[in-house]
């Protein structure tokens, strides 16, 4: 990260399969992404509509890929982690986002902000394999698909 990024907090980590995203949210419109998103406040919370008419607030937020969606934030920035469907076995994503709803989505939130504050502080330019990903971000590894 250079300078300026360590200055304003802001930062993107991208491999193949994952993202990690801490910066500005923007203003608020309808997308829809073919990944899985987890959305997670730096301060105050967040306020999700899906199209279908869900309405959501809360300091996360998870959605299943291809679901349209307007995402607005108490604060200018947002963190959020992306995960590639393709890249983990059926079912995963969906249990995810069960426990991320669930009772241990406190500690999700938690370990995100976390591995937020562990990425601006010691690993700029470090490459990570999914499972580390994974592992600093859901405190775990995903099941990973076996592709031909």
């Amino acid at each position: 990260m250079d300078d300026i990024g360590h200055k304003s907090g802001h930062l993107m980590l991208i491999t193949p399969e994952r993202v990690f995203y801490a910066g500005l949210l923007g203003r608020p419109r309808q997308r829809c992404s073919g990944a899985f998103n987890i959305y997670v406040s730096i301060e105050g919370g967040l306020w999700l509509t899906t199209a279908d008419g869900r309405e959501t607030h809360g300091e996360m937020v998870a959605l299943l890929p291809n679901v349209r969606h307007t995402i607005a934030s108490d604060h200018r920035s947002v963190l959020s982690v992306v995960i590639e469907p393709e890249s983990v076995c059926p079912g995963a994503l969906e249990d995810l986002a069960r426990r991320l709803a669930g009772p241990e989505g406190e500690a999700f939130t938690s370990r995100i902000r976390a591995a937020y504050l562990e990425l601006r502080e010691h690993h700029a330019g470090a490459e990570f394999s999914s499972a580390e990903f994974d592992t600093m971000c859901l405190g775990e590894a995903l099941s990973q698909r076996q592709l031909d």
